[in-house]
């Protein structure tokens, strides 16, 4: 607890006082006048809870454990972060870069070139301005082989940074890139969040080996957001308070304790306890969530899509082989009521997936058209299955051969509840049409096996996971998990297609918007008609929010967290 909030009832105990005496002499109306200094007085303070245990402020060396990402954003600003509704907005710079206001330059030799302008007023919550330089240090830093920073396949992009003045970062890109506005910003898989030069350098300069290890980024934690860390107590939780500096304002609420609380039912407890306001990141399980919502009088629940729940189908040397044929997997899908799946699994809160991209995303109503859809109609599934040549045998399910009985798996890891439930009811569907199906719940060790996994024997997986455009590069067959590769590739599905792959190409180069939509159509025709993935529904983060925090909201946009306009909370 920060000194001025133990401080505060001795002051306004003092203040009442002076109102007392005064109220003799003036009567009545200086009681209100009382009252509006006593409510000025006092800080606004909320506690929050992040479901994890982060041994850093900075994602980057904290990993990517629930909340993570969120406490960053907290105390730490980048050039643009990412609106609710999926918008890239400035932070600390002018202006977003673009083709049309001239900061975003195509080269003749298909490089390309990116202007940032700092705002003035931007500065680290110490006082000293934020320039060019930190951003330099900070690029230094990421792309040095000896700090292991998390490192991310843009800085491979990037050929070289230079700043003209204190207020301008000019960045030079060794290919044309859509999403290369990203770099520093508060944009999770690509992020460098910059770094204070003034503070950092001469411990990298003199001593790396321990430049990890610095308190700065846990309890001396300097940055340029919204809050800044009073406290920080290893493996307890963190105080941060507001900051008089941030770019955009001091925050209306003065004081935020963020609490780590990896276990979920004591997450529950305080919830309904009224000892937390907010949960920070994603947490609490849609189950858990819905329990809350039912029980917690004064709490809300708010959901944010932005992860997809479903079928990967192995497309390269699946068993049985049929598994990669399209009608197929049209066939397998069409058999699947997901809509029932959404009320008796997720309580009819989340919307059936018909593409890999949710429906309220601000692309949406330029792929809408190109998504192609297939109701739940078990007899025309069966149909389907019967023109590739299957017949029924004596015991009713499908036969290559006289006793040769098409069977599969449906597998996915243990501790996903949905994803259990999910497996059960579509090996239950896919039996109904004739389709001998045995579903599987990987041990730790075997989900983990990427090797295990890229075995083919598991003809389906169900995975969750983000719907953003760097998840979506992965169905590129350069990203097939391979023994060459030591099956790191991200292609969970191993698909491969020359014709798709040069679609997704062609999307991470085309910079303006219009033209880009028009690829980005393409992208998801061929996704939907060839069943690259089987969407079943689209995931919620869930978010429990006391009702008197205003203006908070569970992240919606691909790239925003919980905290993206924390500047903005009030209490009631």
């Amino acid at each position: 607890m920060t000194s001025s909030t133990t401080r505060a009832p001795t002051l306004l105990a003092y203040l009442a006082l002076l109102g007392l005496v005064s109220g003799c002499a003036a009567g009545a109306p200086l009681a209100q006048s009382e009252t509006n200094q006593a409510r000025t007085l006092t800080p606004k303070r909320i506690v929050a809870a992040v479901a994890s245990n982060p041994v850093a402020v900075t994602r980057q060396i904290a990993g990517i454990p629930p909340g993570a990402d969120v406490i960053e954003e907290l105390v730490n600003a980048g050039l643009a972060n990412v609106d609710n509704g999926g918008v890239l907005r400035p932070q600390l710079a002018v202006e977003i870069p673009t083709l049309d206001n001239g900061d975003w330059r195509l080269l003749p030799d298909s490089r390309m070139e990116m202007t940032w302008h700092i705002k003035p007023a931007a500065a680290w919550s110490d006082g000293i301005p934020f320039t060019s330089d930190d951003l330099l240090f900070t690029a230094v830093v990421n792309r040095d082989p000896e700090i292991d920073m998390g490192k991310t396949a843009t800085w491979g992009s990037v050929e070289n940074l230079e700043a003209p003045d204190a207020q301008t970062i000019v960045i030079t890109w060794n290919r044309v890139f859509f999403a290369a506005d990203l770099l520093f910003t508060t944009y999770s898989q690509s992020r460098a969040m910059p770094m204070p030069k003034h503070l950092l350098e001469p411990t990298y300069r003199d001593n790396k080996e321990g430049f990890l290890r610095l308190p700065y980024w846990t309890s001396e934690h300097t940055g340029t957001g919204a809050f800044r860390i009073t406290q920080w107590k290893e493996g307890s939780g963190a105080v941060m308070a507001a900051n008089d500096r941030y770019i955009f304002g001091r925050p209306k609420i003065d004081e935020i304790e963020v609490r780590f609380i990896e276990n979920l039912n004591s997450m529950m407890v305080n919830l309904l306890a009224g000892e937390i306001e907010i949960v920070l990141g994603r947490g609490l399980s849609l189950d858990q969530g819905v329990q809350v919502r039912d029980q917690w009088r004064d709490g809300r629940l708010d959901l944010g899509f932005v992860s997809l729940v479903a079928v990967y189908p192995q497309h390269l040397d699946p068993t049985p082989a049929i598994v990669a044929n399209a009608q197929f997997k049209r066939a397998l899908l069409t058999a699947l009521d997901r809509q029932a799946m959404v009320e008796s699994i997720v309580y009819d809160l989340e919307p059936v997936a018909d593409s890999f991209f949710e429906p309220h995303r601000p692309e949406y109503p330029f792929i809408a058209n190109s998504v192609v859809k297939y109701p739940y109609e078990p007899r025309r599934a069966e149909q389907m299955i019967a023109e590739l040549g299957y017949k029924r045998g004596t015991d009713g399910f499908f036969e290559a051969a006289p006793g040769q009985r098409l069977s599969i798996e449906v597998a996915t890891g243990l501790g996903g509840e949905a994803r259990e439930k999910s497996v059960l009811a579509i090996a239950d569907y896919w039996q109904r049409v004739g389709v001998a199906t045995s579903p599987a719940m990987l041990t730790q060790q075997e989900d983990r096996d990427r090797n295990y996994r890229a075995g083919g024997q598991q003809a389906f997986y169900v995975v969750r996971g983000p719907t953003d455009f760097e998840t979506l590069a992965k169905f590129h067959s350069k990203k097939i998990p391979l023994p060459e590769n030591r099956f790191t590739g991200g292609n969970l599905a191993r698909y491969g297609n020359p014709q798709f792959d040069a679609l997704l190409d062609r999307f991470e180069v085309t910079i303006r918007k219009p033209e880009r939509m028009q690829v980005l159509a393409q992208i998801v025709d061929h996704m939907t008609s060839q069943v690259v993935v089987m969407g079943l529904f689209h995931d919620a983060d869930v978010v429990p929010i006391s009702k008197r925090l205003q203006k908070a909201e569970a992240q919606k946009g691909i790239g925003a967290t919980t905290a993206w306009n924390v500047q903005e909370w009030d209490l009631e």
